[in-house]
């Protein structure tokens, strides 16, 4: 049964992966603005993990897929999907380390933001309560439901919107 998720988990990772990548790859020239960068990196996420998470259902409910198909599986996916992040997060303070060069509890206290970073403006906005960690591993479970039920339901958010961006496809 879990294999049948894998792909799915596989999907929100990297996209969760890629744009931890944004985050890393930019961060020196917007470090004095963090938390506005985090916060269009995770605008940035979100589209990432919207539309994979819409084409993904738009692509199992055909039926020649013979794929087990439901409206809340993208939400599955996003824990399975997210986490090796959760883990990761819970395990770093704990590791026992001493180096006596690095303050470790603040090189602890980095690399959890840092695996965090698309979701470091949460973070902050709650003042960096270890609570609002916990809240924050939500988020992207949560976002790959919404993308899911648009692609089980046949929503378009762009539609709904207003619009937004033509395609140059559609006529005139």
């Amino acid at each position: 049964m879990l294999k049948d998720y894998t792909r799915g988990a596989l999907k929100v990772l990297s996209d969760y992966s890629i744009s931890m990548l944004f985050f890393a790859v930019f961060f020196l020239i917007f470090y004095k603005y963090l938390f506005v960068y985090s916060l269009v990196i995770f605008f940035l996420m979100v589209s990432f993990l919207y539309s994979g998470m819409r084409k993904l259902a738009l692509k199992e409910r055909k039926p020649q897929y013979k794929i087990n198909h439901f409206p809340i599986k993208g939400i599955i996916y996003g824990v399975l999907g997210f986490l090796p992040v959760i883990i990761a997060t819970l395990v770093i303070p704990i590791i026992p380390l001493q180096l006596e060069a690095f303050d470790m509890q603040r090189l602890k206290h980095v690399a959890v933001n840092t695996l965090l970073s698309p979701l470091y403006w949460v973070i902050k906005l709650g003042n960096e309560k270890s609570y609002v960690y916990l809240l924050s591993y939500l988020v992207v479970p949560v976002i790959s439901l919404f993308g899911y039920l648009a692609g089980y339901y046949g929503f378009e958010l762009r539609k709904f919107l207003g619009g937004g961006i033509r395609d140059s496809r559609e006529g005139s």
